[in-house]
């Protein structure tokens, strides 16, 4: 499957295949879709599961991007796990917000602004899906 690319490509993808009252994708989008475009229905429940981190039987649009953009943010998450246990700690942030120029006086604030913005648990340390959540809101906006 080719990826797509552009914040534009993968609405409009979203856009075609969700529910346009709850901008997800559910089983009944899909096979509204499916109909649509005389496609088969055999895979709606695979299509799905693979998209659905959460569980709830719903694509959501950070889902969506996340399964087509995952090569590129774990290669972004890889630059900042230093030590590539799968957390990204807040040393690891400053080691990397250095390389990246931030001057001493601003590296406390802007490491400790980051941390409150993406660590969404407060364990101290910023996780694979918790960064691949910003990553998909800093990156990628859907409006309806």
């Amino acid at each position: 499957m080719s990826s797509l690319r552009t914040e534009q490509e993968l609405i409009d993808s979203f856009k075609a295949f969700s529910n346009k009252n709850t901008n997800r994708i559910t089983k009944e989008s899909l096979k509204k879709w499916c109909a649509k475009n005389s496609v088969s229905t055999a895979h709606i429940d695979q299509f799905i599961k693979k998209f659905d981190d959460n569980a709830d039987k719903e694509v959501d649009f950070c889902e969506f991007v996340r399964y087509y953009m995952r090569e590129e943010i774990e290669s972004e998450f890889r630059q900042y796990d230093l030590n590539g246990d799968g957390k990204i700690t807040r040393k690891e942030l400053m080691t990397v917000l250095r390389t990246m120029g931030v001057d001493n006086e601003e590296l406390q604030t802007t490491a400790f602004a980051l941390m409150q913005s993406v660590d969404d648990n407060c364990d101290g340390s910023i996780s694979y899906s918790e960064f691949a959540d910003h990553f998909v809101k800093e990156n990628y906006s859907f409006q309806s």
